[in-house]
């Protein structure tokens, strides 16, 4: 019997992520660190605050929140982790928030908590392993990711968004701007939006992509060379990056209502 249930746990250890994590909590601080493999991801979903993340040289994912408030007790507010089969996922969960934590704290839902008019500030310091995709939601904050290899996605409604690596980039805010330092040469498909807001891309390199800019009210200033310009005018861009086009190429995508578009390379 019981070396059928040994058995049993090595299959589970397999098909799923193994967290030998560590947890710690007070009322003005977070700590959470876990072994996240390469491929899999960390996602942290914040309402008012920052999000920093940066790759480190480590093989565990650290996370460290700091809460503050002006008027609102810091203490009231408490972290959510969910652990799932493509990495975990951590919350900020506010007290006026009327939505169960495991419900909203998880990978299929793209929520964030509600605060509810709490004035309370948890802002994250994220490392990540190499390979490890990062995932950030925030309502009013910034996002920053530095040198970041796994992918980054970023979601914020008030507030900037900055974004430098070498894997495929999504980024999206309504009252921001966004620029994104990345490398082509992955077949993911890379996504810059906003509403109001500039978009600037630097690329590190020139390999083959196809690039398609839009602007509603604003123009765009094309500071890198391109091999074949498919579409253009002044709101408009379709161009072929890197010469000649191949069928794993990806595809970045640029759009935003009321800004400018800039397009710039890193020598």
């Amino acid at each position: 019997m019981a070396r059928h249930i040994g058995l049993l746990l090595l299959v589970l250890g397999i098909i799923t992520p193994a967290f030998a994590r560590r947890i710690n909590e007070t009322p003005y601080e977070f700590r959470y660190e876990a072994r996240i493999s390469a491929g899999l991801s960390i996602e942290i979903k914040g309402v008012n605050g920052d999000l920093v993340v940066e790759e480190s040289e480590g093989s565990e994912v650290e996370v460290v929140a700091r809460k503050s408030g002006e008027f609102d007790d810091p203490s009231e507010v408490r972290m959510s982790v969910v652990e799932h089969d493509r990495g975990a996922t951590i919350c900020a969960v506010y007290p006026s928030g009327s939505k169960d934590a495991a419900g909203f704290c998880s990978e299929a839902s793209a929520e964030a908590a509600t605060p509810g008019g709490n004035d309370v500030k948890v802002d994250f310091l994220v490392r990540v392993p190499r390979g490890v995709r990062f995932v950030g939601r925030t309502a009013n904050g910034k996002v920053q990711a530095h040198r970041v290899s796994g992918g980054v996605e970023a979601h914020t409604v008030n507030g900037n968004i900055e974004i430098e690596g070498s894997g495929p980039a999504h980024a999206t805010s309504i009252n921001g701007s966004i620029h994104a330092t990345m490398r082509t040469g992955r077949q993911q498909e890379s996504q810059l939006q906003t509403v109001n807001g500039n978009l600037t891309l630097t690329l590190a390199s020139l390999d083959p992509a196809r690039l398609f800019a839009n602007t509603t009210n604003g123009g765009i200033d094309m500071k890198f060379p391109v091999s074949e310009t498919v579409e253009e005018s002044a709101h408009h861009l379709v161009a072929q990056l890197g010469g000649v086009p191949n069928m794993c190429q990806p595809e970045i995508r640029m759009r935003t209502v009321n800004g400018d578009i800039r397009l710039e390379y890193q020598r």
